[in-house]
C-alpha cells in the first residue's frame, strides 16, 4: 500500500441572477449565492486534503463615481442542511479609480473546513458557496458574472480503485472580432470527442468514464473603452447536441478596459454529447471586444484504475523569456528570447492531444499586432488588438496540436517521445512604440500514454496546485523591501516524486499602478548552512506590472524549475533547493517616480511530478577487500546531472531505483587510487564498473 497525491478543480455556475443587499454587523453587503453543488471525491480511504484554496472573478456595475471601490470581500463555503460552515474575511481598501473594477484573484484557503467538517469516508459532499461584497462609497454597486472555483489537493490509500482527475482542455484563441450573430464558431470541432465510439478514440481513454464536472473558463480584456454594456453569449454546437448560455451584461458606463473571468458551468446531467466533437462559439453584442480571448474546458472525471491501461495527461509548465522586454516595447520588433520549455516524458507511447501555448502581458495601448509560433509552425500574425485604447492584462492562447482543423494550429510539427521533447516558441510584436511588460505564460500540454508497468496510473504524471500566500493588502514603499512566507511541500512518501517543475503563479490587484517587482526564494532550515552568503536566494522573476485607471488584475506565471531539486534522494548540489523542505517565499515591489501604490496580491504554487521509476543494478570488477561500502555515483548522460548514489555490497554488487525518462545512464566509481566507468546504457542494462587505476585512465566496460 502506498500514498497517492492529487488535485481536482471544481466550478460553481456563475451567478448571473439579481444579487440581494443584506446588512451585516460591518455594513450593508451584496449577496450573490452560488447554490448547492456536489463535489465527489471517491478515494476515501485515508483521505488528507494537503490545499483547499477558491479562486473567485467578478465584474462590477458601476455607473458613476458615486458608487464602487471595494471595502470588503466575504467567501463563504457551508455543507448543505449543516450548520458546518467556513468565511473568509478580505479588506483591501480600495477607493474607485474613476472607472470599473474586475476582479480576479485568490488564492482563498479553506483547507482546515475541508479536513475538520467534511467526513473522511465520504464520497461526495453536498457544499453551498456564497460570497458578499461591500463597496467603498454608495450601497448600489453589485458584482456581474461572480465565479467561484476550486482547487482540491488531496493525498490517500492507492487501495481505492476509483480515481479522479481534472484535465485541462484548451481552446483556439479567435484571430478575428468576436461575432455579432448566432452562433459565433470560434475554429473548428474545439469540443474534442471525450469517450471512444464507433472506432473512433476519445480525449478520456481511461476505463470506465464519470464526469463529475464540467465547464468553460473564458478569459481576457474587453478591449473597448465605448459605453455600450457588453453581452457575451457561449454556445456549443453540433448536429448531435445545441447549448447555448448568456452571461450578464458588462457594465462599461466608465468605459473601462478590464481583464475579466467568466465561467460557465454544464450540470452533468444536460451535457453535450461527449461521443462526439463541436463548435464553440462565443458571440458578442459589440464588434471589436475580447480580441484574442482565451478559453479552457475543465473536465473533472472518475475512472476505474484497475482496468485502465492509457490515461490522458494533463501538464501546466510554464513558459518565461531570458529577459524581460525592455519597457519602451523595442525589443518587440524581432523575435524576442524564449527559454526552450523541456518536457520529460516517463510514460510509453506519449501521443500528443490538444494543447496550446497561453501568453499574458501588460500593455497601456495597443500593440496592434503580435506573432507568435510554436516549434516549426508558421508563425501566425492575425491576433490583432483592434480596440481604439486597451489598459490593463491582456492575453492569447495559441493552439499547436496537429490534431485541430485550425490551420493557425496543424503545423507545429510536434511529435512527442519517451525522454525529454523541446518546446521552442516565437513571441514579438510589429509596435515598437508602446508599452508592453509583464510579459509571462504557460504551455498547457496534454498527451496520452500507457501506464506505468507495475504502479499502473499512480506512476503517471500530475499537476499539484498549492496555496501559498493568500491574498493580502500591502502598502508598497519606494526602496525594494521583501515581504516572505513560508511554504513547503507537506506531502508523504515525497521521496517517490520526480519534480519536472515547480512554477509560481502571483495575482495583483490594484489601479494606477506602474509596480516593479521580484519574486524569488530564500534558502530556510538546514540547507541555509550550507550555502549561506554563496547563494542566500534566488531572483527567479523581475518585471514591470501597470495598468491605467481600471482596477484591475494582473497575473505572473514564473518557473522555478532550475533550481529545483528533483527528488529526495538527489545528491546535494548548493545551487538547488529541495521543494519538501521548508522556504521562504520572497516578493517586492516598488513604484516608480516616489509615489506609494497599495498592492494586493496572493500566490500560489504549481507542482508537475510523477512517479516513474526504474531499477538500476551492477557489478564492481576487480576491487579488492570484500567489495563492500564502495561508493557508486549514477549519472544521466543526456543531462549530465548526478541523480543517484548507492553504496555496493559484498561482492561488489549494487543496485537501486531511478526516475527513468528513457534517457541512457552509467555508472562511476572513485576510490582509492582506482577509477571505473560503466558503458552508458539503458536502465535495464547491468551498469558493470571495471576498476583500474588512475595512471591508466578509465576503463569503460
Amino acid at each position: 500500500m502506498a500514498t497517492v497525491v492529487k488535485s481536482v478543480i471544481y466550478a460553481w455556475p456563475t451567478v448571473t441572477s439579481s444579487v440581494t443587499l443584506a446588512n451585516t454587523a460591518s455594513g450593508v453587503y451584496t449577496t450573490a449565492s452560488f447554490g448547492s453543488k456536489t463535489l465527489f471525491f471517491p478515494e476515501t480511504s485515508s483521505r488528507i486534503f494537503n490545499s483547499v484554496y477558491a479562486e473567485v472573478g467578478f465584474h462590477d456595475d458601476v455607473v458613476t463615481t458615486a458608487d464602487g471601490g471595494l471595502n470588503s470581500l466575504i467567501l463563504n463555503l457551508n455543507i448543505s442542511g449543516s450548520t458546518n460552515s467556513s468565511s473568509i474575511l478580505w479588506t483591501p481598501a480600495i477607493p474607485l479609480s474613476g472607472e470599473n473594477m474586475s476582479f480576479v484573484g485568490g488564492p482563498f484557503d479553506f483547507t482546515s473546513f475541508f479536513n475538520n467538517l467534511i467526513p473522511p469516508t465520504s464520497a461526495s459532499i453536498n457544499l453551498e458557496a456564497s460570497v458578499y461584497y461591500r463597496p467603498q462609497t454608495g450601497t448600489a454597486s453589485l458584482m456581474q458574472n461572480i465565479s467561484f472555483k476550486l482547487y482540491s489537493t488531496y493525498t490517500h490509500n492507492d487501495v481505492d480503485t476509483t480515481y479522479l482527475k481534472t484535465v485541462i482542455i484548451p481552446l483556439e484563441s479567435p484571430t478575428a472580432s468576436l461575432s455579432q450573430t448566432s452562433p459565433g464558431i470560434i475554429g473548428n470541432q474545439q469540443i474534442p470527442r471525450l469517450i471512444t465510439s464507433q472506432s473512433f478514440s476519445g480525449f478520456l481513454p481511461e476505463s470506465n468514464v464519470n464526469i463529475r464536472d464540467y465547464f468553460i473558463e473564458i478569459e481576457g480584456n474587453e478591449c473597448s473603452n465605448g459605453t455600450g454594456d457588453i453581452a457575451l453569449t457561449g454556445s456549443i454546437t453540433s448536429s448531435y447536441s445545441n447549448l447555448s448560455f448568456q452571461f450578464t451584461p458588462l457594465e462599461k458606463a466608465l468605459q473601462s478596459d478590464t481583464y475579466d473571468r467568466l465561467i460557465w458551468s454544464i450540470p452533468t446531467s444536460s451535457l453535450p454529447n461527449i461521443s462526439q466533437s463541436h463548435n464553440f462559439g462565443l458571440r458578442s453584442n459589440i464588434a471589436s471586444v475580447f480580441n484574442h480571448v482565451s478559453i479552457n474546458l475543465y473536465v473533472t472525471y472518475e475512472y476505474d484504475k484497475t482496468t485502465t491501461t492509457t490515461l490522458n495527461n494533463t501538464v501546466i509548465l510554464p513558459w518565461t523569456l531570458t529577459t524581460p522586454l525592455s519597457p519602451n516595447g523595442l525589443d518587440f520588433t524581432s523575435n524576442s528570447s524564449v527559454v526552450s520549455t523541456v518536457l520529460p516524458i516517463f510514460e510509453p507511447n506519449p501521443q500528443l492531444k490538444q494543447s496550446a501555448l497561453r501568453i499574458n502581458w501588460n500593455a497601456n495601448n495597443l500593440l496592434t499586432t503580435v506573432y507568435m509560433s510554436v516549434n516549426s509552425q508558421s508563425t501566425v500574425t492575425s491576433y490583432t488588438d483592434r480596440a481604439s485604447g486597451l489598459g490593463g492584462m491582456v492575453n492569447v492562447q495559441h493552439r499547436f496540436d496537429s490534431d485541430a482543423t485550425n490551420p493557425n494550429a496543424n503545423t507545429a510539427n510536434v511529435i512527442l517521445s519517451r525522454g525529454l521533447n523541446y518546446l521552442t516558441s516565437s513571441f514579438f510584436a510589429n509596435s515598437g512604440v508602446v508599452y508592453a511588460t509583464n510579459i509571462n505564460g504557460y504551455y498547457i500540454i496534454n498527451y496520452t500514454s500507457d501506464v506505468h508497468p507495475t504502479k499502473g496510473v499512480d506512476g503517471c504524471i500530475r499537476n499539484y496546485y498549492f496555496s501559498n500566500e493568500l491574498i493580502s493588502s500591502r502598502t508598497a514603499i519606494t526602496t525594494p523591501t521583501y515581504t516572505s512566507s513560508s511554504f513547503y511541500y507537506n506531502l508523504p512518501n515525497s521521496e517517490s516524486l520526480y519534480v519536472i517543475d515547480n512554477s509560481y503563479r502571483i495575482t495583483t490587484f490594484d489601479a494606477n499602478a506602474q509596480i516593479r517587482y521580484d519574486a524569488g526564494l530564500e534558502y530556510t532550515g538546514s540547507e541555509s548552512g550550507n550555502i549561506l552568503g554563496v547563494y542566500p536566494s534566488l531572483n527567479l522573476y523581475r518585471n514591470n506590472s501597470f495598468t491605467d485607471a481600471e482596477l484591475g488584475t494582473t497575473i505572473a506565471t514564473i518557473t522555478g524549475n532550475p533550481y529545483v531539486k528533483k527528488y529526495l534522494n538527489q545528491p546535494y548540489k548548493k545551487e538547488i533547493y529541495n521543494p519538501f523542505t521548508d522556504h521562504t517565499y520572497r516578493f517586492y515591489w516598488e513604484s516608480p517616480g516616489g509615489t506609494s501604490y497599495s498592492t494586493r496580491y496572493g500566490t500560489q504554487n504549481i507542482l508537475v511530478a510523477n512517479s516513474y521509476t526504474s531499477p538500476i543494478s551492477g557489478r564492481i570488477f576487480n576491487y579488492t577487500g570484500s567489495g563492500q561500502g564502495i561508493n557508486i555515483d549514477i549519472f544521466n548522460q543526456t543531462t549530465d546531472e548526478l541523480i543517484l548514489q548507492v553504496t555496493s555490497s559484498i561482492g561488489g554488487t549494487f543496485s537501486g531505483t531511478i526516475f527513468d525518462d528513457g534517457s541512457p545512464v552509467f555508472a562511476s566509481i572513485t576510490t582509492g587510487d582506482t577509477y571505473g566507468r560503466s558503458k552508458t546504457l539503458n536502465v535495464s542494462s547491468s551498469l558493470d564498473v571495471y576498476l583500474i587505476p588512475f595512471e591508466y585512465g578509465y576503463s569503460n566496460i
